[in-house]
């Protein structure tokens, strides 16, 4: 019998994801002297263990690596969210006395939305590479058909998020991967130096989502004052021009102690960091205009943002922002939740 050409992806989907899991399961192992760290080869009376693979691995592409740890592990818990809510449904079904059958038929309908034009914009905005230039108003009907079909599943997610929110009994043991992204003097911070919870932002000042996720960073470290620091990475890409010369400019800021205000600044104004206004704004916040025109002028930092970025590359940095929250990596201007998430997983975490 002949799969079908979307089952064919699925299983290759799969097996993509089974031998990442082998590697990442074998990569997780301890050091080459312990015992479970495999012997993957043999070169003459030379023996080649997975530890050596993953160490090569990450000498060789740290992005990928890093990238490949990730999606194993988010492949994972997406399943295992899966399989809890599942759990989750036939206890609920147990409790009331009926089929799960039945349970889903009284709580599916007050859960299921219907479609919005956003939706809809939205999925056909995500697919205009595949569209062929055909329009949105002609696509319609298909893309509502889609995501009516969809729906059910959809309601039964949220159906399985509540029940997940008044569960009392579920533990998630599973352990993310996570990098060791160290704290430098010259760093800056925000928040207590005892703060259980360490977020580490690689930023760039002329990107349109590091913008966006500024203020969500506010948020968390408001939220949690005693709880998170925040620390500040230079990650300026080629494709932004004005990133380093920024870049070098708030390192110079730092100097005089006015870093996080200058911060602001520079995101609040990114199509006008030239270097006249980048002197300007420094006179504006009161430093010493000499001293910050002479550091900048200077490039008295351009070693130092260069070290950030190293350091940002092997941790498999490669888009901004990359955050990473007591070394777990989020990429991406995601929304609060996701943050907050994991924050509250890390401060749950036995210290």
């Amino acid at each position: 019998m002949s799969l079908k050409p979307h089952r064919v992806l699925l299983a290759i989907g799969l097996l993509g994801v089974a031998v990442a899991s082998l590697v990442w399961a074998q990569t997780t192992a301890s050091p080459p002297a312990a015992a479970g760290d495999q012997v993957v080869a043999t070169v003459g009376d030379r023996t080649i263990r997975m530890s050596d693979l993953e160490q090569h691995w990450r000498e060789l592409d740290s992005t990928s690596y890093a990238r490949v740890r990730q999606e194993v592990y988010d492949a994972n818990r997406n399943v295992l969210s899966d399989l809890i809510g599942e759990y989750l449904i036939e206890n609920e079904a147990k409790k009331r006395n009926v089929t799960v059958d039945q349970l889903l038929a009284q709580e599916l309908p007050k859960r299921t939305q219907p479609v919005t034009d956003a939706q809809i914009k939205e999925l056909y905005d995500q697919s205009r590479e595949r569209t062929q230039g055909v329009s949105l108003e002609d696509l319609r009907p298909a893309i509502v058909s889609y995501l009516e079909r969809q729906a059910p599943t959809a309601a039964r997610g949220r159906f399985m998020q509540d029940l997940r929110k008044a569960a009392t009994d579920v533990a998630v043991r599973l352990e993310p991967p996570r990098l060791v992204i160290e704290v430098l003097p010259n760093d800056p911070v925000t928040g207590p130096a005892s703060a259980r919870v360490q977020i580490v932002e690689f930023s760039d000042f002329q990107c349109p989502f590091c913008k966006r996720v500024t203020p969500i960073l506010k948020q968390l470290t408001a939220k949690y004052p005693t709880q998170v620091k925040l620390v500040w990475k230079d990650f300026p890409l080629a494709i932004h021009p004005d990133a380093r010369p920024a870049a070098e400019a708030a390192q110079c800021a730092r100097d005089q102690g006015k870093f996080w205000e200058y911060h602001d600044k520079l995101f609040d104004n990114q199509s006008a960091m030239t270097p006249e206004n980048l002197k300007q704004w420094a006179g504006q916040m009161g430093m010493d205009g000499a001293k910050f025109s002479a550091c900048y002028d200077g490039a008295t930092h351009r070693a130092l943002v260069q070290s950030d970025m190293d350091e940002g590359t092997r941790a498999g940095v490669s888009s901004t922002p990359t955050i990473f929250i007591n070394g777990r990596a989020v990429v991406g201007a995601q929304p609060i939740e996701v943050f907050d998430e994991i924050i509250q997983e890390e401060l749950a975490r036995k210290p």
